[in-house]
C-alpha cells in the first residue's frame, strides 16, 4: 500500500509543478496519473484481502471490521478510472500511442491538442 500512495503523491507533486507553471499535461504526464492511482487502487485491495486471510475464519463477520473494508475496496476498484484495463492504455501512451483514441479518454480530453 505504501508504494501505492508514494506513486501517487509523487506523480500528483509533478503533474502540480507543471499545472502550477500554467502548462498543460502532456499525454504521457495524464497517463502516469492515470498509472498511479490504477496502481494505488490495486495495492490497496491486495493489502486488504491479504489482512483478510490473516484474520482467518472471523474475516468473513460483519463484527469483524475486515469483511466492509474487503467490500468497500473491491467496489471502488471497480471503479471506470481504476479498472485493469488502464495498464493497458498507459501503455499504449508510454509506447507513443494517443491516449485520446482510447474510449476512457475519448470522453475526457483537456490536452488541447
Amino acid at each position: 500500500m505504501r508504494s501505492g500512495r508514494a506513486y501517487v503523491y509523487e506523480a500528483l507533486g509533478e503533474a502540480w509543478e507543471v499545472v502550477n507553471t500554467g502548462q498543460t499535461l502532456t499525454l504521457a504526464q495524464r497517463a502516469a496519473l492515470w498509472l498511479a492511482g490504477t496502481h494505488a487502487a490495486n495495492s490497496a485491495k491486495e493489502a486488504a484481502e491479504l489482512m483478510f486471510s490473516a484474520g482467518g475464519s472471523a474475516s468473513p463477520y460483519t463484527g469483524s471490521g475486515l469483511e466492509r473494508c474487503v467490500r468497500d475496496i473491491h467496489a471502488a476498484a471497480q471503479h471506470i478510472i481504476l479498472t485493469a484495463a488502464n495498464y493497458q492504455m498507459v501503455g499504449q501512451a508510454f509506447l507513443g500511442a494517443d491516449m485520446r483514441a482510447t474510449p476512457l479518454l475519448s470522453l475526457d480530453d483537456r490536452s488541447g491538442g
